[in-house]
């Protein structure tokens, strides 16, 4: 069953500064609107202000100005035990003492004894994925089934919003994935919102209805996962998601929103995001969008228009990364390991498709 959905989040002009002196470090929140019942992934750089927004709206950490608002409530001055806004560290914060199933049920203090909540508690053991070690201690689980333990215990008391700090770092893979799995089908059963903050580009793409990019204490851009990969608003939101090409180019012309450029040797329209009267800006092409045209190899002897050079190769299974030297300097091309066994000091031809590029200032 899927419950209504939960978790409408406002931040308004949300001020903090941490530390004080020279050493301070300010996290300033404009604006960010989150709807009910969504999941929103939230990366950026270390130090760039992700755990202190999950905080702030959980209530561990008192915002200088502004207003939270959770399902058209202010929570602003209500403490972190009153809110129902679970905030679950990466780190292991089960209680040694109790048991899988005691801890999930932990929240629930004497209700846990009723009947109903030991049905919730139930159901909660089988939607983590839990049901067979209810009965082992914290000492006796692995790191993929303490965060498992951790998650079903925030979801006990129905939360309109839940805050997840890396919730998969140090994972396997394949753990990683069932934790991925088991938070998205908790949140669309119980239709809350989830905000979630990962390093991992990949995850947060799988997982995000949006993607929120934190730098340097602000919100740099906010979107939906496809928009943030391939039309990004800025540099740091293209590299905050991947590997990123710049190649350097000059404007020649301009009309309905597609800037005429050359780059690699050739003329082409491409679209992208930039003011008005800008004459110099940055091509964003994914290494993936870059490709080999032919094999050069004792037919040219320098890098010139769309000619490069291999200069080393990384063997990734199925694909390859190859750095080349082009005239735009050093670029990453990720391509099909069988079908372009190029090596070191080979010459190759480049080219992409424009609708793959992304014009940037």
């Amino acid at each position: 069953m899927i419950e209504k959905s939960t978790g409408e989040l406002h931040l308004n002009k949300v001020k903090k500064i941490l530390g004080s002196g020279e050493k301070s470090v300010s996290i300033t929140i404009d604006s960010l609107d989150v709807n009910a019942g969504s999941m929103v992934t939230i990366v950026g750089d270390s130090g760039s202000g992700k755990t202190t927004l999950l905080r702030l709206i959980a209530g561990l950490e008192n915002p200088d100005a502004g207003t939270i608002i959770v399902d058209g409530r202010d929570y602003c001055g209500i403490p972190s035990a009153q809110r129902d806004t679970p905030y679950i560290p990466h780190e292991n914060s089960l209680l040694p003492h109790l048991t899988v199933a005691q801890n999930v049920a932990f929240p629930l203090g004497t209700k846990a004894v009723e009947h109903v909540e030991q049905q919730r508690v139930e159901v909660l053991l089988t939607t983590m994925n839990l049901v067979g070690i209810s009965d082992r201690f914290p000492a006796e689980l692995s790191a993929g089934q303490s965060q498992r333990v951790a998650i079903a215990r925030a979801l006990v008391l129905h939360p309109r919003l839940l805050l997840l700090d890396e919730p998969t770092a140090n994972l396997d893979p394949s753990t990683r994935e069932q934790v991925r799995r088991d938070i998205k089908d908790a949140q669309r059963r119980r239709g809350m919102s989830v905000l979630l903050v990962t390093h991992d580009p990949q995850e947060a793409m799988a997982l995000g209805e949006k993607i929120l990019v934190m730098h340097r204490g602000h919100i740099e851009g906010v979107g939906r996962p496809q928009d943030m990969y391939l039309r990004p608003t800025s540099v740091v939101c293209a590299r905050a998601l991947g590997d990123i090409n710049l190649l350097s180019c000059a404007i020649s012309a301009v009309t309905a929103g597609s800037y005429q450029v050359n780059v690699l040797g050739k003329t082409v329209w491409v679209s992208g995001l930039v003011p008005t009267g800008t004459t110099k800006a940055q091509l964003l092409v994914r290494p993936e969008h870059l490709r080999f045209e032919s094999k050069f190899k004792n037919r040219e002897t320098q890098v010139h228009a769309n000619i490069a050079v291999v200069l080393e190769t990384e063997f990734c299974g199925a694909n390859r990364n190859f750095l080349v030297e082009t005239i735009h300097g050093t670029l990453k091309i990720r391509a099909d390991a069988a079908q372009f066994p190029f090596g070191p000091r080979d010459f190759v031809a480049l080219d992409f498709n424009a609708q793959d590029a992304w014009l940037l200032p």
